[in-house]
This record gives C-alpha cells, structure tokens and sequence, in this order.
C-alpha cells in the first residue's frame, strides 16, 4: 500500500486546481481570504460581479463529489481496513484462554467471542464487515488511477463501482486483506455450524476455519461411522482442505501456510493434541489410516494432477502400513511384519 500515499497527494492536487475554477472561488468572501492585503483599497463585492463567469471550466457536480469520497477513502480506509493484522472467532469459553497464550504472537488480533454454535455465523458476519471496507478502499484506489489517467467513463465505470464487492477483487487485494479464523471442533461444525459452513463453502468466502478434532468416539455408536469435515469440504473443488495432526510439525506448518494464502475458503482439521499432548495415540490414527494426512489445493491455477497429495502419510502407496516387530518364540527371536489396521 505504499502508493497509496502519493496517489492520494495527486487527487489533492486535482481538487485544489479545480475548486479555485469553481464559483465558489468568485465569491467576496473567498477573495478577500486571498487578497487580504488589497483589502484597503479594493472593493471585493464589486469585484466578484466584475469577474468573468468561469462555469464553462468547471468540474461536473457529480466528479467532484467522487474525487473528495476517493480522497476519504485513500485517507481513512487503510487505518479502518488494516487496524488488525487479522479478525480471531472463537467460542467464548476458549477464546479467553487461548487469547492470553497467543498474546505473543498476535497481540494487536482482534477477538470476538461467541456463543456456542454462532462461530461460523459470527465469522461470516466479520468478513462481510471487512470485505465491504476493502471495497470501499480498493474501489477508491482504482477510480483514483482512472481519474489521474483521465479514462474515468461514468457510462461504464459507475455501474462497475456501484457492484464492486470481493468477488471483484484481484489476488492482490484479496490477500491485502486481514484474514478471518474461525476456531470450533467436529462435533460442533456438523451440528450447529453446518448451515452455516455450507453457506461459506458454497459462496467461496476465504474464512479460514480451524475445526479441532479428536481421534477416539464420543459414544459407541461412532465406532461404527464417523461424519468427516475434511471430507465434506473436498467436495466444494475451489476449497483449501487439509487434514492433519501435530506428529509431523513441519507438515502442519507447511500446510498451514498455504491454507493463510488461500483465495477462496480453507478448512484446516486437526487433530486436538489435547492437554497433556496424546502425540501416541495420534500416531496410531495415522498410522491405522483411522485420521489420514491430506491437503487438497483449490487454487484453479495449479495443475488438477497436483491438487491432491497424500504423500505424508506412512507408505501412501499401501492400502495398510506395516510393522516390524521382533518376538520370543521357544528362546529364538523371529521378525514377523504386521499390517496395523483399522
């Protein structure tokens, strides 16, 4: 945004040199602010009626009255659209907590608590109220250049800006703006925040949703089938999908990191470490397949062949991973493999 700040000294200027054509310029009141030391022997009421009618000249009503809201804009949007480095939604009894640990980390974040089951719904209330101000801002920007360049067409541009709104963003802006994390579990995204993520998969908003999960059923009944929020997301194809476990660190970063940068929405299921960390019993979900490793890309640009990988998980290319284990048998020691099943 660094030239922001000489587009916004242009448009100024702009409007300085056309307010002085303007009539407000042969009023008495503005001439005698600009000639005050002739104010002992010239008449301003007379001469503002002896200066020739200069309306042929000036700005349309309508221009001048953009160019000051773009000014606005260029003046007030970054300090309104960037004031947090990024927008936090969590459910109130976590959010505490975890904002205190991750003070360090995003200390100028904003937090916004909600109830349990509006953490999707207040997430997307955010990104509504920032998307609107970044299309205030960004539109300002652009009709700024337009104006410079004189290629500013009301018969063209005005319907264009009237609906200018994130869908129109480019890549550029759209990864200008704060991101959006919405933090809930499984239980609570398939139940009472599924309406509400369905309708941010479907719109495409880029929310960034952190849905902790754990490897073990809640109940008896969940041995048998469990809903997956991973794989419901993979079949929105533009989605950012990864599903993974704090076992591998580097791939949780890696895979964090390209989900932050994602244009269209992104779901990151992970595995609940839980207090104290079960890094064990995550391990044995990985390695039975019970929680597989994957990343789904929904970047249309990449090629369809790369979007999908499950290359992190223990011998991909195997329907089951195997296990050495070394065992007594009458006093002799025997290696037998073992498939670690499901």
């Amino acid at each position: 945004m660094e030239e922001v700040g000489p587009i916004k000294d242009r448009i100024s200027a702009l409007l300085a040199v056309e307010k002085e054509k303007g009539i407000d310029a042969r009023t008495p009141e503005n001439l005698r602010s600009r000639l005050d030391f002739a104010d002992a022997f010239l008449n301003f009421e007379e001469l503002s009626d002896l200066l020739p009618d200069q309306s042929s000249s000036q700005i349309p009503r309508e221009r001048l009255h953009r160019l000051e809201e773009v000014r606005f804009w260029l003046d007030e949007g970054p300090d309104r659209l960037f004031a947090h480095p990024a927008w936090m939604v969590v459910h109130r009894e976590q959010g505490e907590p975890l904002e205190e640990k991750l003070d360090h980390l995003l200390s100028e974040a904003h937090w916004v608590m909600s109830e349990r089951g509006h953490v999707l719904q207040d997430a997307i209330h955010a990104f509504q109220e920032l998307s609107a101000l970044a299309a205030r801002f960004f539109s300002a920007v652009r009709i700024a250049l337009l104006e410079l360049a004189d290629q500013y067409d009301p018969t063209v541009h005005d319907h264009f800006f009237v609906h200018f709104n994130w869908a129109s963003f480019t890549q550029e802006e759209k990864l200008a703006c704060p991101p959006v994390l919405a933090l809930t579990d499984r239980k609570a995204l398939l139940t009472q925040e599924a309406l509400a993520f369905g309708k941010v998969l479907t719109m495409g908003w880029p929310i960034r949703t952190v849905c902790l999960s754990s490897p073990y059923p809640e109940a008896a009944e969940e041995w048998a089938y469990r809903a997956e929020p991973g794989m419901l997301a993979l079949a929105y194809r533009d989605a950012f999908v990864l599903q993974t476990s704090a076992v591998d660190p580097a791939h949780l970063y890696h895979g964090l990191s390209m989900g932050l940068r994602a244009e269209h929405t992104a779901l990151f299921h992970i595995l609940d470490p839980g207090d104290p960390a079960d890094l064990l019993g995550h391990h044995a979900a990985l390695l039975s397949r019970e929680s597989p490793s994957f990343l789904m890309n929904g970047d249309a640009t990449a090629s369809w062949g790369s979007r999908f990988t499950v290359a992190d998980n223990p011998e991909p290319d195997s329907d089951w991973v195997s296990q050495s284990i070394t065992c007594r048998q009458g006093g002799e020691e025997i290696e037998w493999n073992a498939h670690v099943t499901g």
